[in-house]
């Protein structure tokens, strides 16, 4: 899925929560650190249980983006 396709996804779902790790994940490549953490806390926030190697990944990399 592309940046505009979970963009889409979340308007249109807002609860969709892997379009919010794959935003996470792109702004995170792209070092747009403010849209990194949002979209990670995002997916925190909507995946609960699910998806734990990727809950871990969003909080590690929000860790990492606050210190910088």
């Amino acid at each position: 899925m592309g940046v505009v396709e979970c963009e889409n996804t979340i308007k249109l779902d807002p609860e969709h929560c892997m379009a919010h790790f794959k935003l996470a994940e792109h702004y995170g490549k792209v070092l747009d650190k403010e849209r990194a953490i949002g979209y990670c806390r995002e997916f925190i926030g909507c995946a609960g249980e699910q998806h734990p190697s990727e809950v871990e990944f969003c909080k590690e990399t929000v860790r990492t983006l606050e210190v910088q």
